[in-house]
């Protein structure tokens, strides 16, 4: 095919008729209707313009999607069907008209030498997969009025390094920008409720987090294996970190826990290895299984008096961890809760009735460090399942 004028092309108008060589081939498409037209030029220059939605049954030009270099539409196209430039592997510029209001799924899957895009000021929504896998892609900004960023919509971007989003965005989806590698540092938008499962995940260069103050909930894996993430403050309206949403953050050494936080999922923060002191946040009830499992580093540990469980694993080999104060609301001690703390020399109990615990809940931990308990719940103690894991109980 002839060489394409990148510059000719971006700087040409919506209603500007198109010099892009000999028609290789044309077609319509739409229902109800909807008629549009597309047009695809030797120098890998698809047209397409009309009116209204797309609608196809198979993708009009899919039997050249490695021929095609440069897209330009027509305003009038309201929308962009799924899949309706997946794997266009040369496709490097693309021009959208403002009429353009919602991109389907998939709608530019695999474009790997698509560097930019500008989006549409009418765009509210962007449907899952849509930029998934385009490799070439370095910086995106969405215009205000996207309230939504599907499943994966940018999944495995690897060179994307930076992101503008709007203030209307609502919710951010489930592995939207995972395997983002390039991407160092994000500021959520005051408008965000939610971050979806897995949708960080695998960032491998991010070491910077702004989070807004409405977010109330951080889902499974959102942030898991971001080991650049040196320190994060959570917003005062969360209530809940999911599971793993943290797992792996090798460099986090510090967390900010706001009052909001009532429960930390499954190993939420297992393996941040440079953590070394937590307050938990004060009306916490439970710490799910390995939450702060192998977080070796951990010296320091304060627990809320609003404290009722402590879940499997939940401080399994922290082997920095030298005492341990437990809130009088404590009631039970999961499996190997706290096995492998090796370095534990006392704890304190504050609950006069001893709290449930397994045989192993402090499995390879010195059975004879003192524990420090209410005078008058010593026996209690000697005659509990703690009798049989520690041999010095002493009164506070």
């Amino acid at each position: 095919m002839a060489a394409l004028s990148m510059v000719a092309l971006q700087s040409c108008r919506q209603d500007d008729v198109i010099d892009a060589g000999n028609v290789v081939d044309a077609g319509k498409f739409g229902s109800k209707g909807n008629k549009i037209t597309w047009t695809l030029y030797d120098d890998g220059t698809l047209v397409i313009e009309g009116q209204g939605d797309w609608d196809y049954d198979e993708i009009p030009w899919y039997e050249y999607k490695e021929d095609i270099r440069a897209v330009v539409m027509k305003d009038g196209v309201t929308s962009i069907g799924e899949s309706a430039f997946s794997f266009c592997s040369s496709l490097s510029s693309i021009i959208l008209p403002e009429s353009v209001t919602s991109i389907g799924g998939a709608a530019f899957y695999g474009c790997t030498s698509l560097s930019s895009i500008t989006l549409p000021e009418g765009l509210t929504s962007i449907g899952p997969a849509t930029f998934l896998g385009c490799t070439s892609l370095s910086s995106i900004t969405f215009p205000e009025g996207v309230v939504s960023i599907g499943e994966s919509a940018f999944s495995e971007c690897s060179s994307l390094s930076s992101i503008t989003f709007p203030e209307s965005l609502t919710s951010i989806g489930k592995s939207a920008f995972m395997d983002c590698e390039s991407l160092s540092s994000i500021t959520l938008p005051e408008g965000l409720t939610s971050i979806g499962k897995a949708a960080f995940f695998g960032c491998t260069s991010l070491s910077s987090i702004t989070f807004p103050e409405g977010l109330t909930s951080i889902e499974e894996s959102a942030f898991s294996g971001c080991p650049n993430l040196a320190s994060i403050t959570l917003p005062k309206g969360l209530t809940s970190i999911g599971e793993y949403a943290f797992e792996g953050c090798t460099s986090l050494s510090s967390i900010t826990f706001p009052e909001s936080v009532t429960s930390i999922g499954e190993r939420a923060f297992e393996g941040c290895e440079s953590l070394s002191s937590i307050i938990l946040p004060k009306y916490l009830t439970s710490i799910g299984e390995g939450a702060f499992a192998e977080c070796t580093s951990l010296a320091s540990l304060t627990f809320p008096e609003s404290l009722t469980s402590i879940g499997m694993s939940a401080f399994a080999k922290c082997t920095s961890l030298a005492s341990l104060t437990f809130p009088e609301s404590l009631t039970s001690i999961s499996t190997v809760a706290f096995a492998g703390c090796t370095s534990l020399i006392y704890i304190i109990i504050k609950a006069p009735t001893p709290p449930s615990i397994f045989l192993d809940s402090f499995r390879n931990v010195n059975q004879s460090i003192p524990v420090y308990v209410s005078a008058s719940s010593v026996e209690n103690y000697r005659n509990s399942a703690w009798g049989q894991v520690f041999s010095n109980f002493q009164p506070m």
